[in-house]
């Protein structure tokens, strides 16, 4: 080994390692998309069975109180669409709820953790 060999091996070994970036990976939350498309598709199916039922007849039978029975047939499909109990805010806080678990894993501390009053 060389003078210059020598003097980069000596360089080389008083580098400091360099350190790894941190890179979250964050999951699509499929689970989550899976759930709100099954309720999504079976609130469709209802208010279309619904529909072909109970509006559909009232419309052949063409009546003149057409209107009133459109409007009841309308009022039970939106009342029987509430039990599905289909809320947005549900969605958004289980993908928050989620993103926090999966950041919780990645650091190794839950930053969103609640503290008991004291």
């Amino acid at each position: 080994m060389n003078s210059a060999e020598a003097l980069l091996a000596k360089l080389m070994g008083k580098r400091k390692p360099r350190k790894k970036r941190f890179v979250l990976k964050s999951k699509y939350p499929k689970g989550i998309e899976r759930q709100y498309r099954a309720k999504l598709k079976r609130v469709i199916g209802y208010v279309n069975k619904q529909i072909k039922d109970d509006l559909i007849p009232l419309l052949k039978q063409r009546n003149d109180s057409i209107e009133d029975d459109i409007l009841r047939v309308l009022d039970r499909i939106t009342q029987s669409i509430n039990r599905f109990n289909i809320n947005p805010d549900d969605i958004a806080n289980a993908i928050q709820h989620n993103k926090t678990d999966e950041l919780a894993r990645t650091i190794g501390v839950d930053l969103f953790a609640r503290t008991a009053d004291i």
